[in-house]
């Protein structure tokens, strides 16, 4: 049996090369269809195949530009609120709720002491307290009729039936009876208070969280016995944090400037911000002349933990040109800091010529090396990039090195800044640059 095809010359108005025909021409060989040969045809010419698949992109020039220049200084990862939580009763400890490394809001029980005591404690006072509100009555009731008596005695006496010692008889037994009621109201309050007390201490036997946080540590177990303000756990606020760096002298009037803005940037948890609360501490090293700096972040939806190294940049004062990339360009993988930069297109070794001519640029990943955030964009050490570079800022979150480029902008670089007439001025506080995160580390890198 044998099928005659009759092949074109073309493949989607593509001329078919010698390589193209030899996979038609096997497949040709056997009994195929001829489906499955324009289906070969297809996947020869697809840059598919050869892994050519271009990404759609927006590219922004490496610029020079004159910068007010940031110093790094080394720092550490501090709680904003860390507490030990103490006992407020003393007890049998019989239930540790919470353990070390688990979190827990505001309210939340960390452990209970036994409560029999103080629940006996209370019933007691509050017999005390309907006790006194019973001879409060009482003594109400012998006021009352001793006011009835004094008022009779006083008629009578306008009458000129009862004396002038009657009267005073009355008038006498009225004062003691509201002392008496005095009195006992008195103790009616202060029953109340014994009241309020043993349902305070009986609450006191629950220990709560403070605050929002985590467990660090806990001081105690099931059946021992706590002290009053005995330690029970400590914990730690998590929302927040604070970053204490040493900044030299000679920085601090800069970083002291209203508004001004400090760089953090903590590896460990992939951590990029700034802040604008911030103070310095007034009191530094007489020896080394520095000076601490306190930053509160918001560490909500971040790994930033106490006890991480930190990196911070604080202005210096000084103003010089430095290369400046988009902050979209910049990707991040195991091996550091990387960008995709636009270089003329190179068709892979075995491509069809017709590869040559169907694109103009592709990617080519370059290591750089960042030194600190800008409005909008990164400063990074010269060298690694030439500057005019075209690097992709949009398109770069799934490419790979070589990918054929299609681009539909290009940010042409803006000429050169002119340096400011007044050295050290504060730049204007903008959102940090971030990086990427989650690309593939890739297999070739390249230096500008």
């Amino acid at each position: 049996m044998s099928i005659v095809v009759t092949w074109p010359r073309t493949c989607g108005g593509v001329s078919l090369g010698l390589r193209s025909w030899s996979v038609i021409i096997r497949l040709a060989r056997r009994p195929v269809s001829a489906f499955a040969a324009a289906l070969a045809c297809l996947i020869v010419q697809s840059p598919h195949a050869l892994g050519q698949m271009p990404a759609t992109v927006v590219l922004d020039a490496a610029t020079m530009q004159h910068v007010d220049q940031m110093r790094r200084v080394t720092g550490q990862v501090r709680a904003f609120q860390r507490s030990t939580v103490s006992s407020q009763e003393e007890g049998w400890v019989v239930r540790l709720a919470k353990r070390a490394g688990e979190a827990v809001e505001k309210g939340d029980v960390l452990a209970e002491l036994d409560p029999e005591r103080l629940q006996l404690s209370l019933e007691q006072l509050r017999a005390d307290f309907d006790a006194a509100e019973a001879s409060r009555a009482e003594r109400r009731i012998e006021a009352e009729r001793a006011r009835r008596e004094l008022d009779r005695v006083v008629g009578l006496s306008e009458q000129g039936i009862a004396g002038e010692q009657e009267v005073d008889n009355a008038e006498a037994a009225l004062a003691s009876g509201e002392a008496s009621l005095r009195r006992a109201e008195s103790q009616v309050l202060a029953a109340r208070a014994g009241v309020r007390f043993a349902e305070r201490r009986l609450r006191d036997a629950t220990i709560r969280a403070p605050f929002d946080g985590r467990v660090i540590s806990t001081m105690t177990e099931v059946g021992e016995w706590v002290e009053f303000g005995g330690a029970v756990a400590e914990m730690l606020a998590t929302d927040r944090v604070e970053v204490w760096a040493d900044v030299p002298q000679q920085t601090v009037r800069f970083v002291e400037q209203p508004g001004r803005r400090v760089e953090i940037l903590v590896p460990a948890a992939d951590f990029v911000g700034e802040s604008t609360e911030h103070a310095v501490v007034p009191a530094g090293d007489e020896l080394s002349r520095i000076f601490p700096l306190r930053i509160v972040i918001d560490a909500q939806d971040t790994l930033l933990r106490p006890g991480m190294s930190a990196n911070v940049f604080v202005p210096t004062g000084d103003v010089e040109q430095t290369l400046t990339v988009h902050k979209d360009a910049v990707l991040r993988d195991d091996a550091g800091l990387f960008v995709y930069m636009a270089v003329p297109y190179a068709a892979p070794p075995g491509s069809p010529p017709e590869m040559s001519d169907a694109f103009e640029l592709m990617a080519v990943p370059a290591r750089i090396e960042r030194l600190f955030g800008l409005p909008g964009r990164v400063a990074i050490r010269p060298g690694s990039l030439p500057p005019g570079a075209r690097l992709v800022t949009a398109g770069n979150e799934r490419m790979y090195p070589t990918q054929p480029l299609v681009v539909v902008e290009a940010n042409q670089p803006p000429p050169v800044d002119q340096p400011p007439s007044t050295p050290g001025k504060a730049a204007g506080s903008a959102p940090g640059a971030d990086e990427h995160s989650g690309q593939t580390p890739p297999s070739v890198t390249a230096g500008g």
